[in-house]
């Protein structure tokens, strides 16, 4: 009541129930309500348990002297808490410089004022200031004594243990306890000294601290007195601290402990009744029991650990802290052990394991669990552990791909090390989404290679789509969605979108039931026709959800070269250079391929520069401090206590994760790593697995693993093993075919953990584990299971039409090979086996698959096929060439070009092969060659070609087609009658590789190629290549000033696209027929139609016509005056495409545009440092091979002299403008199918020629000016006045100024420019501007020049012709200044 003390009012203890003093009136115990026996309790001087007077509790030292005693009964839960200053000089926390225990000096304590319990006790460090930085979220509180919530003894007493009444997930209670309690702990180690007196110092400290954790979580009982030490360290009882007594009651139910453990394990045991603890908690407050409470009762027993942490397992605390607290009592004496502590370091690192992961290493065992089912280890817990730094990676690459740029992220290394692993937990990532970074969860798609899947087209990448849209159709809830794909699709591919369905059959559950879909195009495009269909799938994919697109390819250095063109497909759609606003995509691989010459490496170093980064994350083996942690966690035990095995398992798997997991798991089922009841935790016998023969890699470890399983569940596995990591189908053919029993032992392997099984599928968790089961079968006996399997499910599959299971089935069968074959009967049966394959994978576009059925169909004839299995022979040869070609096996291509030609029995079995062989000369740029060829084999087919061809032959022929057509009106054309004989049909095709080899070398010859096609077509009936013919002769027509029927045969030529199914010619006859549509139209907006021609080029796989559009859509878009940065940009991913697709013709072409587009807009290296400032990209190897085509290619050699001229024209650079101007001009062919462009080299021929008649006076340069301008003036009248009106303008001005009509000339200047301006044609009127203001200047009216030169100034630099700006600029600064 009065609160009296040793030497005053101290208001030090405070109980929570009552804010007054502790203990009675005059604060001294009521003994019948004492629980303790008479002692001073924190300042008395008596020992609390024997009651005799201690040094360990200094009368007048230890909290303020005096008979200071507490009550404690059964209905109070009381509290003793510090309160203001307990640093303060009278209260020497474990008094003055004495051992708390020894009644001795102690360096743990400190005898000093700098140490806890030194003079005035400040300084050291708090006893639980440790815990603050050990147990993450604790409040700090400075030792100043300046926090003022301790001082409220209600805070102190309830709030530090209990959390808020319904409060979850918050700062534990006895956390908060810690961060309350300040009595004084030296933790730090002393000096590096190796001494015993030092090393005896540190465990005593480390004993100390045991036995203070011991009475924190006992409530006060005593582990070990001072007479039952032995010959170890004579010992005093601890301090009996009256708040950690009641830490327990304090608790109560809370349902966390350090950080998210369950509270019932204080108050109630989880060990089984094996390990004889208690269930119950134990009361402190129990009966009196021979002078003493039951819970001070001591235990005798000769077990050191057993006696110290008894009591504290009785309270059902969690055997690992059980564990710690008896590894630092037993650091002392006889009782050490070889898990005790040497340094307190190590102490604290085990505390902030216990902390930071409570639900690992505070968790009890579910013992009467693991001694039935022994360890198990998931995939995360064999490959996640020290892989942070990668994961990090892989969402930066993620986030950037889904925010600014396209990136690729490939994880790859060694098999085992957690590849797919890492890719789930992205996934996981992806899937859930980042608030921090307002990321909607995404769209996750993936597919897995196989290498014994290889046969099968593009079909880890179609699986993925497929699963895709059969999610997609299963709920009513994403209806709108799958309308929107539905609707999407249809508007970008028409038609073509049923074609995916025969690789997405689930497609057809969103876009409805599959038409008619022709495939008469060349096998040659159908390939690159399918990847471009699935790359704007699964662009319509993207943009359809509000979240991003995850494709995800596991394995992929099994990947085939088709699936690899196609993910490069995908990746160029959405490369940084061409992905809109809305665009999400990000490809996720893993691959055990890491050499840099890979298909996989070459295809994404090849697509950068389209903006595609690609992140590259190597995983390699686990260092041993990783494999410690990992096993630790999985045992629920410190890696302190785990560090043994580690070290036995790191030196046999050397870090492998799923080694490691293997092995682990097998120690488990041998019994060398098995649970203890008694100890409540693993344990291992570390010699024994020492001696254990373990092999040294994992496949040998699985094997042995393996044979140790029943004979029919290991057969089971290597029938599994056959078919790659995942079953179909397949097994349920086998089944019922051969009457295997194979899903029962297969569900037993899954048991025994060697399968999962998921969907009815059954997997191997690794493919480890398939290469073991796979080496458990000889070799012979392998090919007899895949041959034997193969031949079943060819049975099954031909029954149920099933294309999939049959194409799976030649797999197998081509897996046994040849050696397998019994007789000849049969080798036919099979090889036919494989040509009816090889058809369906070509009717696949899978050109890789059809080549390998087709080589092997081959390989299973015998002598003599040609003679007794022609047809056969014919079939497989001729196939296994045409996909040899496409997919660049050239040396094989030769060989089988020879059998053909020799056995083939007439022409027409040989024109196939001849097909061939001019597409090769072609591929090589050898086009003489395939002239020549062409012309050879259209002798043989009954159409001759003129030797020479003159303007006279030209004409001739022109005359006859004219008389075949007359009298034809559209209509009649449009529903012609079809083309029926197949000599024709071949003889079309060839004299349409015969014009577009023409075009390039000999353009005057080309007419005749083209006009014979029309004359077939008209005799013989529409084939799918007429439409081509059709808009040739009409672009013919048009570039000889008849521009009426020019644009009515491109008409034609473009309905016969829908009547004769010419899809394989779409994007060259818009193409075409665009170009003369900019005659009679409006360039601008004319040239939109190339987008049109491009995409359907792209839809048939025709490249070539695809980057003819794009290349006619650029020149339209500078000559037409549209902003040249965006006109660069184009030109930037054309070229890359260009190369990408190894399109010579069309980059030496784009090359001098890109050069003329840089040299206008990019400031020169005189004024800014620039590498592109002449328009060099660094493409030697691309001039040089210009150069090269230029020596038989005049068309090339006028277009690369054209931009030479055209760039001294504007520049003003005379020389050079003379030089080019005057090797343009020897070139007399004319570029007839694409007109525009003629029409532009023609306007600026004239001005160039003006303008050197006029500097030098010569007519004949002046004459060819003059006849320029006639020609343009023509076209203003009967073609366009829109595109045409400013530039006959312009050179009628230019004209008028050589004959010396100067106010004339001035009045054209500025029609000129009104004209230009009206039609929009910056670039012209920027252009007229300059020349009309140079006319001026010229006529001495310096004035006027100067505003017409501001004026174009200003037009160049909207035009975004920042070098030619820059230039006049400059011209017009020194004009003024001289002025």
């Amino acid at each position: 009541g009065n609160g009296i003390d040793g030497e005053g009012r101290d208001e030090k203890f405070r109980t929570r129930d009552s804010p007054e003093n502790a203990g009675g009136d005059d604060g001294v115990d009521d003994d019948e309500r004492n629980d303790e026996t008479n002692g001073d309790d924190f300042g008395g001087a008596f020992h609390p348990v024997d009651d005799t007077p201690s040094d360990i509790y200094h009368g007048g030292k230890n909290y303020s002297g005096g008979d200071h005693r507490h009550r404690n009964n059964t209905n109070n839960n009381n509290r003793v808490v510090s309160g203001e200053n307990r640093n303060e000089t009278n209260y020497d926390v474990f008094g003055g410089g004495f051992h708390p225990v020894e009644d001795a000096p102690s360096h743990a304590y400190g005898a000093d004022s700098n140490q806890a319990g030194g003079g005035d006790g400040k300084g050291g460090d708090l006893i639980f200031d440790l815990l603050p930085e050990i147990f993450v979220g604790a409040q700090e509180i400075e030792p100043d004594g300046e926090d003022d919530s301790r001082l409220d003894p209600e805070d102190a007493g309830t709030q530090s243990f209990r959390q808020e009444e319904g409060k979850k997930g918050g700062v534990p209670a006895v956390v908060n306890y810690f961060n309350t309690s300040r009595a004084e702990l030296q933790l730090e180690e002393g000096p590096d000294d190796e001494s015993s007196d030092q090393e005896g110092d540190n465990r005593m400290r480390i004993y100390n601290l045991g036995l203070i954790f011991f009475e924190l979580f006992s409530g006060g009982e005593s582990p070990i007195a001072k007479e039952e030490l032995g010959n170890g360290p004579q010992a005093s009882d601890p301090p009996d601290f009256a708040h950690a007594m009641s830490i327990l009651d304090a608790i109560g139910d809370d349902d966390e402990l350090f950080g998210g453990m369950d509270m019932g394990l204080l108050h109630k045991s989880n060990h089984s009744k094996d390990d004889g603890c208690s269930s119950n908690k134990k009361s402190r407050n129990s009966q009196h029991v021979d002078g003493e409470t039951s819970s001070r009762k001591h235990v005798r027993a000769t077990d050191a650990s057993s006696i110290t942490v008894e009591p504290l397992k009785v309270l059902g605390l969690p055997a690992a802290l059980c564990v710690l607290i008896g590894n630092m009592i037993e650091s002392r004496g006889d009782f050490s052990g070889d898990e005790t502590y040497n340094c307190m370091g190590d102490v604290q690192k085990d505390l902030k394991f216990m902390l930071e992961s409570p639900d690992v290493y505070l968790k009890d065992l579910d013992l009467d669990l693991l001694c039935k089912v022994g360890l198990q280890m998931d995939d995360r817990t064999a490959t996640w552990y020290g892989r942070d730094a990668e994961f990090t990676s892989l969402k930066q690459a993620y986030r950037r791909s889904i925010f600014d740029q396209s990136d690729v992220a490939i994880i790859c290394g060694q098999q085992g090390v957690g590849k797919s692993s890492l890719a789930k937990e992205l996934a996981q990532y992806a899937k859930l989404g980042d608030e921090e970074y307002k990321m909607k969860g995404c769209i996750f798609l993936s597919g897995k290679f196989d290498k014994l899947k290889q046969s099968q087209p593009f079909s880890p990448i179609a699986s993925a789509f497929n699963k895709y849209c059969e999610w997609l159709s299963s709920s009513d809830e994403r209806n709108s969605v799958a309308e929107k794909i539905s609707s999407s699709l249809k508007l970008a591919l028409g038609q073509e979108a049923y074609a995916l369905a025969k690789v997405i059959p689930n497609l057809s559950n969103i876009i409805g039931a599959e038409p008619e879909v022709d495939e008469s195009d060349s096998v040659e495009d159908a390939q690159k026709r399918l990847r471009y269909l699935l790359s704007q799938f699964v662009e319509v994919i993207s943009r359809s959800h509000d979240k991003p697109l995850v494709l995800f390819m596991d394995d992929l250095q099994w990947a085939d070269l088709a699936s690899i063109a196609l993910l490069k497909q995908i990746l160029l759609v959405f490369g940084s250079s061409s992905r809109c606003g809305n665009d999400q995509f990000f490809l996720l691989g893993c691959c055990s391929e890491t050499e840099k010459d890979h298909d996989l490496w070459n295809m994404l170093h090849s697509i950068h520069d389209f903006g595609v980064n690609t992140t590259k994350i190597e995983l390699d083996f686990l260092e041993k401090e990783t494999v410690n942690l990992m096993i630790s966690k999985k045992l629920n035990m410190l890696p302190r206590l785990t560090s043994t095995l580690a070290e036995i398992v790191y030196h046999k798997t050397k870090g492998n994760p799923f080694f490691v997991s293997q092995l682990m798991v097998g120690l488990s089922k041998e019994g060398l790593l098995r649970p203890s009841l008694s100890r409540c935790r693993w344990e291992w016998d570390g010699e024994k697995i020492q001696e254990r023969g373990l092999p040294d890699d994992v496949v040998s470890f699985l094997t042995a693993t393996l044979n140790r399983l029943p004979s029919d569940v290991l057969s089971a596995m290597c029938s599994l093993s056959c078919f790659g990591s995942c079953s179909d189908r397949s097994l349920v053919g086998l089944e019922k075919e051969l009457g295997l029993s194979l899903s029962d032992p297969l569900d037993h392997a899954v048991a025994e953990g060697f399968l999962k099984k998921k969907d009815g599928q059954f997997h191997f968790v690794d493919d480890r584990v398939k290469e073991s089961a796979y080496s458990l079968m000889k070799p012979e006996e392998r090919c007899l299971h895949h041959f034997n399997y193969g031949l079943a499910l060819c049975s099954v599959a031909k029954r149920n039409d099933d294309d999939g299971l049959f194409l799976i089935a030649v797999g197998q069968i081509n897996l046994g090979g040849p050696n397998a074959v019994t007789d000849a009967k049969e080798a036919t049966a099979v090889a036919n086996h494989n040509l009816l394959a090889g058809k369906k994978a070509r009717a696949m576009s899978d050109y890789f698959s059809a080549y390998w059925f087709y080589d092997y169909g081959i390989s299973y004839l015998k002598k003599g096929h040609w003679n007794t299995y022609y047809d056969l022979s014919l079939a497989l040869y001729d196939g296994a060439a045409t996909c040899a070609i496409i997919i660049g096996e050239h040396a094989s291509l030769s060989i089988l070009t020879e059998q053909i030609v020799h056995f083939a029995k007439c022409i027409e079995d040989k024109l196939n092969i001849f097909d061939v062989s001019v597409r090769i000369l072609i591929k090589r740029s050898n086009l003489s060659a395939a002239v020549d060829s062409s012309i050879e084999v259209l002798s043989n087919l009954g159409e001759d070609f003129p030797e020479e061809v003159t303007p006279d032959v030209v004409i001739h022929f022109i005359e006859e087609t004219k008389e075949m057509l007359d009298g034809m009106t559209d209509e009649e054309l449009i529903n012609h009658k079809l083309m029926s004989d197949s000599n024709k049909l071949m003889t079309m095709k060839f004299l349409l590789t015969l014009s577009e080899c023409l075009y390039m070398i000999r353009p005057s010859d080309q007419p005749v190629a083209v006009l014979k096609m029309v004359q077939l077509s008209l005799m013989h009936g529409m084939s799918p290549l007429s439409p081509l013919a059709f808009v040739s002769y009409g672009s013919f027509l048009a570039s000889m000033g008849n521009i009426s029927e020019g644009y009515r045969f491109a008409r034609i030529a473009k309905a016969l696209l829908e009547t004769v199914g010419s899809r394989g010619v779409a994007g060259a006859v818009i193409c075409y027929s665009t170009q003369i549509m900019a005659y009679a139209e409006p360039v601008q907006s004319a040239i939109e139609f190339h987008i049109e021609g491009g995409k359907a080029a792209m839809k048939s796989g025709v490249m070539g016509y695809a980057m003819m559009n794009r290349l006619c859509y650029d020149s339209g878009s500078f000559w037409s005056g549209k902003n040249l940065g965006a006109v660069k940009s184009q030109l930037d991913r054309n070229i890359s495409l260009a190369k990408q697709n190894k399109h010579v013709l069309i980059l030496v072409q784009l090359m001098p545009l890109y050069g003329s587009v840089s040299k206008m807009s990019v400031l020169p290296k005189s004024i800014i440092s620039n590498s592109e400032a002449d328009g060099d990209r660094g493409d030697d190897q691309m001039e040089k091979l210009g150069r090269d085509l230029r020596v038989e290619n005049p068309f090339q050699s006028k277009a690369h002299y054209f931009n030479k001229m055209y760039i001294g024209f504007m520049f003003r650079n005379y020389s050079d403008m003379k030089s080019a101007a005057e090797k343009y001009s020897k070139f007399k062919v004319g570029a007839w199918i694409f007109i525009f462009s003629s029409s532009v080299q023609l306007f600026y021929e004239g001005l160039v020629s003006f303008w050197i008649g006029r500097n030098e006076e010569d007519n004949e340069w002046i004459a060819r000016g003059k006849n320029a301008c006639r020609a343009i003036e023509s076209l203003a009248e009967t073609a366009s006045a829109w595109n045409f009106e400013h530039k006959a303008m312009l050179l009628q001005a230019e004209e008028q100024y050589c004959d010396g009509n100067l106010e004339h000339a001035g009045t054209l200047f500025d029609s000129a420019v009104l004209s230009a301006k009206q039609h929009h044609f910056l670039n012209e009127e920027a252009l007229s501007l300059e020349l009309a203001g140079r006319f001026y200047l010229k006529t001495r009216r310096k004035k006027r020049s100067i505003t017409y030169f501001s004026q174009a100034i200003e037009k160049y630099h909207e035009w975004e012709a920042s070098a030619k700006a820059v230039i006049l600029e400059k011209y017009l600064e020194e004009l003024v200044s001289a002025s």
